[in-house]
């Protein structure tokens, strides 16, 4: 498999490590009605994301899959909600926006 180059990989990681360090954050200081076993439980599962996507794991693929289904699940519901009482839910908007993306290099690692 030819590598990608080092930025691609870098800015994929780095956006995960980013969320990872957000769910810590919210660990210490809440900020919604999420359960810190929650936040602890997508730290763990961000970070796992950044590692894979640093290293270009060719398989990430298939567990992205089911982060994203989840994610738009959860992140989906939070926005038409948001959207219903006049607000604009950033952070569910730029994690719809970014999983797509992070999808469609995956899938690119996978076919290479």
């Amino acid at each position: 498999m030819t590598q990608a180059p080092s930025r691609v990989r870098f800015l994929f990681a780095s956006v995960f490590a980013l969320t990872c360090g957000v769910h810590l954050f919210a660990i210490v200081h809440p900020s919604d009605a999420s359960s810190p076993l929650r936040h602890a439980l997508f730290a763990g599962i961000n970070g796992v994301f950044a590692l894979l996507f640093a290293r270009q794991v060719r398989w990430v693929f298939f567990p992205l899959v089911a982060l994203s289904l989840q994610q738009a699940y959860s992140h989906g519901t939070d926005l038409v909600l948001a959207a219903r009482h006049g607000q604009v839910d950033v952070q569910s908007a730029l994690v719809l926006a970014f999983l797509p993306l992070a999808l469609v290099q995956a899938w690119r690692w996978w076919r290479a």
